[in-house]
């Protein structure tokens, strides 16, 4: 039962019952109105030396693979909860709540709870919608750290374990799968896959403009192109332009460039 000394508890009570974040996971939620939790926490833990401290929700959520999300929701008075009461205001409000409040916060999420402070700031013009929006966000925060831990803790585990190691190409860490070669005694590569093939393109590539770069010259013995017994070399011509046809133009014998035609010259 929420306290009846304090009428916006009961307002945000109904608030919370009229959000989809309820309506929509209710068999999920556990939901308890001034809750003492401070005297939970001494029967959980001997070393708990805290006040009993009352909170005015508590929400426990059960997600996926039966995580809880321990949720403690208050509504902060003006007065009984700031300090300074004169410089605070929507921007600065959360500078301002008192050294009770702070420790007291800091106290329940050192225990694993996590806090939506309601005020007279924060309330939005759609105080249904605006604590519906904070619900989802809180549990969808908590999920996403979850993984991002568990893909830390299974990289470093990874590593340790050999199943895992860094590409000094591109620098990511990649199973060992992607480091397969068979072309190797070890049978694993110090380079990943993709780096490696991103090497072979660009070789496959040059390879294939030396061919295209031979088809186009025609052979002034067989008068084919692409004649296989030409052999390009690199050479300067007279005009300074090494892409220059080995072959002297409009003449029917070679011009000593052509590098080996076979029967053309030497």
């Amino acid at each position: 039962m929420v306290d009846p000394n304090s009428p916006m508890e009961t307002q945000v009570q109904h608030w919370f019952y009229q959000t989809d974040f309820w309506n929509n996971n209710k068999e999920k939620i556990e939901f308890f109105p001034q809750f003492e939790l401070g005297k939970y926490l001494r029967q959980l833990d001997h070393r708990y030396n805290h006040p009993a401290y009352k909170v005015d929700f508590l929400l426990i959520y059960s997600g996926e693979n039966g995580e809880q999300h321990k949720i403690i929701i208050e509504y902060d008075g003006f007065y009984e909860h700031f300090k300074n009461i004169d410089m605070v205001n929507e921007l600065n409000y959360w500078r301002y709540y008192s050294d009770e409040d702070i420790y007291r916060e800091k106290v329940l999420e050192s225990y694993g709870y996590r806090f939506l402070r309601i005020n007279r700031f924060n309330v939005g013009k759609v105080p249904i919608q605006t604590l519906d929006r904070r619900l989802a966000k809180l549990v969808k925060l908590r999920k996403d750290n979850h993984e991002m831990v568990n893909n830390i803790h299974e990289t470093i585990e990874g590593l340790t374990n050999g199943e895992m190691k860094e590409c000094p190409k591109c620098k990511e860490i990649k199973k060992l799968d992607d480091f397969k070669d068979s072309s190797l005694i070890s049978g694993i590569g110090r380079i990943c896959k993709s780096c490696k093939g991103t090497k072979n393109h660009k070789k496959n590539t040059k390879n294939a403009t030396s061919k295209s770069a031979t088809e186009s010259v025609v052979c002034p013995k067989c008068k084919t192109k692409g004649c296989k017994k030409i052999i390009i070399k690199p050479y300067m011509s007279t005009k300074g332009n090494s892409n220059d046809n080995p072959f002297s133009s409009g003449s029917t014998g070679c011009s000593g460039n052509c590098g080996g035609c076979c029967g053309c010259h030497g």
